[in-house]
């Protein structure tokens, strides 16, 4: 009979896990919205238009869209946006890609959601030149939706 109790808790228990898994991890939604937003800034009075590419992504490559962020006179901006991508697997890592533009470390620019980067853009794609513009590139957590 104890043996029986036992049985019967860990099957409660593991129904109750299977539907406690977070829809970040994927399973419930069709699709995810995943907000960015990007701040630049640069020598003042020098226009700023750098628009680059930000990958999401889980085990591969789920979707990508234009980010960049722009200023008329070097002053400190502020763009934001959204990328839609399909499948039931939620982006968990993010990389930002324009040539010239490196993280700190001189390295590309990619972090987990939730955690943003600084970045600096250099006029030469291979990081050498002035610097055009620097900030940072952070990616929300993405949101599921039950819409494809």
């Amino acid at each position: 009979m104890t043996k029986k109790l036992i049985s019967i808790s860990l099957i409660a228990v593991a129904a109750m896990i299977s539907t406690a898994i977070p829809s970040a991890q994927g399973g419930r939604y069709y699709s995810y919205n995943t907000s960015w937003t990007m701040t630049c800034s640069g020598p003042v009075g020098v226009p700023i238009n750098i628009l680059g590419t930000l990958y999401l992504s889980s085990k591969a490559v789920l979707g990508n869209g234009p980010a960049g962020c722009s200023s008329v006179d070097g002053t400190n901006q502020t763009s934001s946006g959204s990328i839609h991508t399909y499948g039931s697997s939620a982006p968990t890592t993010w990389t930002w890609t324009l040539p010239g533009c490196f993280n700190l470390q001189r390295k590309a620019i990619s972090n987990k959601v939730g955690v943003g980067v600084f970045y600096n853009c250099y006029a030469n794609p291979d990081g050498t030149g002035i610097l055009i513009s620097s900030g940072t590139v952070t990616v929300g957590k993405p949101v599921g939706s039950t819409l494809p």
